[in-house]
């Protein structure tokens, strides 16, 4: 079961997808500047997941 800081975090991940879905509805990989949001949301979300409870994390492993 994850916590109401856990449950925070999953929130902080979705947003960071929302994210990357808008950057890449402006425009591709090729353009350095969505190159560069992409990557930023990319590193948050792998910064958000190493603080996620890991019992949690392996509860979700499929």
């Amino acid at each position: 079961m994850s916590s109401r800081h856990d449950d925070e975090r999953l929130t902080d991940i979705i947003n960071a997808i929302d994210a990357i879905r808008s950057h890449l509805a402006r425009g591709d990989l090729s353009d350095g500047l969505i190159f560069d949001a992409v990557r930023v949301r990319l590193i948050e979300i792998g910064e958000v997941v190493k603080a996620l409870d890991p019992e949690l994390v392996a509860s979700q492993v499929v």
